[in-house]
């Protein structure tokens, strides 16, 4: 192979797209993806790096090179191979044995911080800090999609109907903020009011890399947090993420299968997980990518339900009245799911869409 490879970034590049397209991906993606690892291993972007593609590369990054583009073409994911992602605008470290956080779970976040309370006065500096408005949200998406290579734009998730990327028009993307949301037959949603019980202790089951709790702790002063892996190299995935986001110290990790390590009646005002949900049937049409992330964060059992049979009875005796349990799920699982929150008690037992319109939380409170 190295044979073959000039040194030169252009010539590399040419290499590079010739062993990524395939039958599954075409020229232009495996440009995008080519450019993207080149751009890494060079350690430059944006002009920088098309200045520099005439360039000889370094023995050090020609051979770095070959091995990025070899572990793609095996089907590793990309943001295993340049070790980070994206996910609310803030960047995570990802690792292989880590599920990589994904889009369609922003849903899960933005329900939650409606569920959270603002920062307080007490806290002024840092409230204006970390205040993020709807403006600077908008221009950091606007500027991110523009620089967005093509690998990311496209890249599957989820078996198909379980992830909104990819396939939607730039129209409904832009609807995902403001996810719509749907009342359950048989409920009614609980009215928030000066009254409500104001959340300020947050249990996350399933932390992964630290996407969904670390990105709540970044936005939200107003709580601390407990976060529940059975993974070790999880826990210390997101106690790295956590650090880098500066809130490792309002957030403490536990190593066990979800409440094992959580005792009843240690008062959480807000429950939250993205657990396994893949059904049997669907794994075996996952793509090579998917399945190269770890199957413990994958599968749910014959019909995806196993975890929340767990979570959501478990729920009940470690959140405070008034407290939230919000949970991901696959599109088709909402009535299903809903259900069982229903037969706990809970209250308001609300389903939210994602920007594709597909199912993809249930959400209720204990009263």
């Amino acid at each position: 192979m190295a044979e073959q490879l000039s040194p030169t970034g252009r010539r590399a590049l040419v290499w590079a797209v010739g062993e990524l397209t395939n039958q599954d991906k075409d020229k232009e993606a495996a440009t995008g993806e080519a450019r993207a690892l080149l751009s890494f291993f060079m350690g430059r972007t944006g002009l920088d790096f098309l200045l520099s593609l005439d360039r000889v590369l370094t023995k050090d990054c020609d051979k770095a090179f070959q091995e990025g583009v070899a572990r793609r073409r095996a089907g590793e994911p990309m943001q295993y191979i340049l070790g980070s992602e994206f996910f609310l605008e803030r960047e995570f470290l990802t690792r292989p044995g880590v599920l990589i956080p994904r889009r369609d779970t922003e849903v899960l976040v933005r329900a939650a911080l409606e569920r959270l309370p603002e920062e307080e006065a007490a806290l002024p500096d840092s409230a204006e800090k970390l205040k993020v408005t709807e403006e600077k949200l908008k221009a950091a998406a606007e500027e991110r999609k523009a620089s967005k290579p093509a690998w990311a734009r496209g890249r599957k998730a989820l078996p198909e109907g379980n992830q909104s990327e990819g396939n939607q028009s730039e129209e409904k993307e832009s609807e995902e903020k403001e996810s719509e949301e749907k009342e359950t037959q048989g409920t009614e949603s609980p009215q928030e009011g000066p009254g409500d019980p104001r959340p300020r202790r947050v249990l996350e089951l399933g932390v992964g890399s630290g996407a969904v709790i670390g990105s709540l702790a970044a936005i939200r002063q107003g709580f601390t947090g407990v976060a529940v892996d059975l993974a070790p190299e999880a826990l210390a995935l997101a106690a790295e993420n956590f650090r880098r986001l500066g809130v490792a110290q309002r957030i403490e990790l536990r190593q066990g299968s979800w409440y094992e390590p959580v005792a009843d009646g240690e008062g959480f005002d807000l429950i939250l997980s993205n657990p396994p949900y893949i059904t049997t049937g669907e794994m075996a049409e996952l793509p090579e990518e998917v399945l190269a992330e770890p199957r413990l964060a994958l599968w749910g059992g014959e019909d995806g339900l196993d975890c929340y049979r767990l979570i959501v009875p478990g729920a009940w005796p470690r959140l405070t009245a008034g407290g939230w349990l919000l949970v991901e799920i696959g599109w088709l699982q909402g009535p299903a799911v809903a259900e069982l929150f229903r037969r706990q008690g809970f209250s308001g037992v609300t389903i939210l869409t994602d920007g594709g319109g597909r199912d993809r939380v249930v959400l209720g409170q204990k009263r």
